[in-house]
């Protein structure tokens, strides 16, 4: 009898090789995680340094010939164009719109500049019955998606933002490095990812369109409005004495809260969550790293740096007393605006450059040459920060007496 034992082939160490690769697996997430938090804090958007941004001539041995109209003895001489080429560094302009959900139109019409070097926020109104090229600027962005489609552009919404952001551009000379558009459905989600925006409505808001299937109803007071309730504060006008301009200023009020707001509220979760609402249900050029980017630097704003002013203007109708209402530009007061806040070059906008086409006045028409060429005014009386808002220095919105008696 053969008592030879056999010998065992010793087993495979299974646990052994599933925690080696466990930990490798592991390791590289690790570094994974490492290489892209690196990346996000050395990121910044890039620009395109145009020699040419405004689409203007910059030759500087050629000058343009001013326009003769009656009392502009305020008129600047015409100077030759500087050669736009020096940016401030770590400043950017975001053009953001609000679109209704029946049409195209956008009664929210702002420019957003960051300077993220030195903490500053300034924002520029721009109301919707702005008169530019024989227009209102709020029916930009249907007149260039219309023509997007037309011409078969795979995304015309997309294009026409392209479009309405450049010809703010060549026409404001604001230098416009990003562009969100937000529909009503987009606005209310975010209002209410962070939770809703606490604030004190000045006044009882009742409206009703059918049409718009816009239906106002809310109750003076503090109180914390949702997407929804937000929304109708957002768009309530009826009972403003100035209409538009008494929407735009008490629209003031709603961004001063909810900038406030969401310093408060932020979380993972929640910046997660309007990253992606803007990336996915939104249209704009920002991608995921600006996001990120304007984010987490906009947490450390503080309040009292953060400037809102409206463009400069006055309302007047086409034909002094009868036909369609504009708001027409104040040219001296709004150029005076941009090179303070909102210019990103190291040189200033000269007047032979600003709205070189005059598409926000009519030429033909005295009485809005006029108020295009006004006088310089102190435009520091124009401008509120968020700070000053919420401690109660509120902009002045005079009230219709048809509606509060």
């Amino acid at each position: 009898m053969n008592n030879k034992l056999k010998k065992r082939k010793p087993k495979k160490n299974r646990s052994s090789s599933w925690l080696i690769v466990t930990l490798t697996v592991i390791a590289l997430l690790v570094c994974l995680i490492g290489m892209a938090a690196a990346y996000l804090m050395m990121y910044k958007p890039d620009v395109d340094v145009d020699e040419n941004p405004f689409g203007t001539d910059t030759d500087r041995s050629e000058t343009e010939e001013p326009v003769e109209t009656e009392d502009q003895a305020n008129t600047p001489a015409i100077e030759t164009d500087p050669l736009y080429t020096e940016r401030v560094e770590d400043k950017y302009n975001i053009l953001v719109m609000g679109r209704d959900k029946v049409a195209l139109n956008t009664d929210v019409i702002m420019v957003v500049s960051y300077d993220v070097k030195n903490g500053n926020l300034s924002i520029l109104q721009i109301p919707r019955d702005t008169y530019i090229g024989g227009s209102r600027v709020n029916a930009l962005l249907a007149q260039y998606y219309n023509d997007a489609r037309a011409k078969g552009a795979d995304d015309p919404l997309y294009t026409g933002m392209q479009s309405v952001a450049s010809s703010i551009q060549t026409n404001m000379n604001i230098v416009i490095d990003r562009f969100v558009l937000v529909n009503i459905d987009s606005f209310r989600s975010i209002v209410d990812l962070i939770g809703g925006v606490e604030i004190d409505v000045p006044i009882d808001m009742e409206y009703h369109d059918p049409d718009q299937n816009l239906h106002i109803d809310l109750k003076a007071g503090k109180q914390t409005l949702n997407g929804e309730k937000a929304e109708q504060f957002m768009r309530y006008r009826a009972g403003y004495l100035e209409g538009d301009i008494g929407r735009v200023n008490a629209q003031k009020l709603f961004i001063s809260a909810f900038i406030s707001q969401l310093k408060k509220s932020v979380s993972p979760s929640m910046i997660t969550g309007l990253v992606n609402e803007l990336i996915n249900n939104v249209t704009t050029s920002l991608s995921v790293s600006d996001c990120v980017y304007f984010g987490t630097n906009a947490l450390n704003l503080d309040l009292s740096k953060i400037s809102m002013m409206t463009l400069p203007g006055v309302e007047a109708r086409a034909n002094v007393d009868s036909g369609a209402w504009y708001y027409i530009m104040k040219r001296y007061d709004t150029l005076a605006i941009i090179n303070r806040y909102l210019n990103v070059f190291t040189d200033e906008i000269t007047d032979s450059i600003f709205d070189r086409n005059r598409v926000f006045t009519d030429t033909a028409k005295q009485h809005i040459n006029d108020i295009y060429y006004a006088a310089a005014s102190v435009i520091t009386d124009n401008t509120y920060t968020a700070s000053g808002i919420l401690d109660g220095d509120d902009p002045d919105i005079p009230l219709d007496s048809r509606y509060f008696p």
